[in-house]
């Protein structure tokens, strides 16, 4: 449906309804058994509905960028499952955040329609459906904008967290290579170069360092930090070794 495959476990409803029935019991508790059942049917109804809907906004926020999903609603709370993840990070942060904006809409739309048409006040069982699904709508927004990891506010900061740990290594790397001078000797590199009559002609402009100039930067650093941290006596021992074996 609209790419959004929907799986519904029968243990839903059965958790649904003792869920519902045990809260209607406690503020109605002289309700007969026929009125009670019909309660607990018509608000299990309610809960499936919005429960249905966020999970179908949030699916065709996926879809819109060709991703299929499946949404599974079990006995705790739905599960949206895509076939894979956007791959840009502010995608990711619009699916994420589709969850908490949908049920945000649906509250809106049960708060506003009531305060429109009064349909709360017809009688007790639209009274307790007005209740469960703008509750439910509304704890659902609130909790899903938590910045904890799996809610959609955690995921979020996650995104946030990884967009600025790239650009900290970025930061890292070109500081590494302007201390070991990997600029200047690419510059003095180019300069010899044309002098020779390789190219014929000045570039337009230096290349940007690749990947294997990044590690080899990255790589001398290291060595020479643990060059350092070995001390002259560790080192004059290891040359001879070297030697050793050499002869």
């Amino acid at each position: 449906m609209l790419g959004v495959h929907v799986r519904v476990f029968p243990s839903f409803f059965i958790f649904s309804a003792i869920l519902i029935g045990l809260l209607v019991y406690v503020q109605l508790p002289q309700i007969d058994l026929a009125t009670l059942a019909f309660i607990v049917a018509v608000d299990v109804a309610c809960v499936f509905v919005a429960f249905l809907f966020v999970g179908m906004v949030q699916g065709l926020v996926y879809r819109s960028y060709g991703l299929r999903t499946t949404l599974v609603l079990r006995e705790f709370f739905p599960g949206l499952y895509p076939e894979a993840e956007p791959p840009t990070a502010i995608q990711r942060i619009v699916v994420a955040l589709a969850n908490p904006a949908s049920a945000f809409i649906l509250y809106a739309a049960v708060y506003y329609s009531n305060h429109e048409f009064g349909w709360q006040k017809e009688n007790v069982v639209l009274q307790l459906s007005y209740f469960i699904l703008s509750s439910l709508a509304l704890l659902w927004g609130v909790i899903g904008l938590l910045p904890i990891f799996p809610y959609s506010g955690g995921r979020v900061l996650l995104e946030l967290l990884q967009v600025e740990a790239k650009w900290a290594f970025v930061d890292t790397v070109n500081l590494d290579c302007s201390k070991c001078g990997l600029h200047r000797l690419h510059s003095s590199s180019l300069l010899q170069t044309h002098e020779e009559g390789g190219t014929g002609r000045w570039p337009n402009a230096p290349r940007s360092p690749t990947h294997r100039d990044l590690l080899w930067t990255v790589s001398a650093s290291k060595l020479a930090n643990l060059a350092n941290d070995l001390g002259p006596t560790k080192r004059t021992a290891c040359s001879r070794a070297r030697r050793r074996r050499l002869r």
